[in-house]
């Protein structure tokens, strides 16, 4: 488990983070690394808008220059 935290405008924030690097798809050729995970709000911020307890998943995947989209690129 990782811990975020720090002030913003002056108000204490803290994240707790649980994280697992993924494994590769078999038969997958030259896959990116994937981490996924969740996300805790320890504390409440914005004046109790943002209310500890809240719970978010993530995912983060590793881009190198050779896995750039190219910008002329479509989606369909």
């Amino acid at each position: 488990m990782l811990t975020g935290d720090g002030i913003v405008d002056q108000e204490p924030w803290k994240y707790n983070y649980s994280a697992q690097l993924e494994s590769s798809m078999h038969g997958a050729q030259n896959q990116a690394l994937i981490i996924t995970g969740s996300v805790l709000r320890v504390l409440s911020h914005s004046a109790g808008k943002s209310p500890a307890g809240e719970v978010a998943s993530f995912t983060a995947v590793k881009i190198t220059d050779t896995d750039l989209i190219p910008m002329d690129f479509q989606f369909h």
